[in-house]
C-alpha cells in the first residue's frame, strides 16, 4: 500500500513538472522572427501562442486586429489588416 501512495505522489510530481515546461513562453525573439507579413491569425498563434490581449477596429471596410503579447519587460504586437500580418514589434526583457 505505502509503495502504491509512493508511486501515486511520483506519477502526480512528473504530471506537474510536465505541465509546467509545457507552459513556458513561446513568445521569444527567435520566434518573432518567424513571423512574417501575409501570415494569417492562426499561423501567428501556432508560433508565438494565444495572445495576452486582442484588440479589433473597422474602417473603410478594413478590418485591423491587434494581438498583444505581455509578460514582465516583454511586449510584442501583430497587427494584421483584414486577417493578413501586416506589421509586428517587440520588446524582450533582458
Amino acid at each position: 500500500m505505502k509503495s502504491l501512495i509512493r508511486s501515486a505522489k511520483l506519477m502526480l510530481c512528473v504530471a506537474a513538472l510536465s505541465l509546467l515546461v509545457a507552459c513556458g513562453s513561446k513568445v521569444t525573439p527567435a520566434n518573432l522572427d518567424k513571423v512574417q507579413n501575409d501570415m494569417t491569425p492562426a499561423q501567428v498563434t501556432a508560433i508565438l501562442g494565444k495572445p495576452t490581449e486582442v484588440k479589433t477596429s473597422g474602417f473603410m471596410g478594413l478590418t485591423s486586429t491587434t494581438y498583444l503579447y505581455k509578460k514582465g519587460n516583454t511586449e510584442v504586437t501583430i497587427t494584421f489588416v483584414n486577417d493578413k500580418v501586416m506589421a509586428k514589434n517587440g520588446s524582450f526583457e533582458k
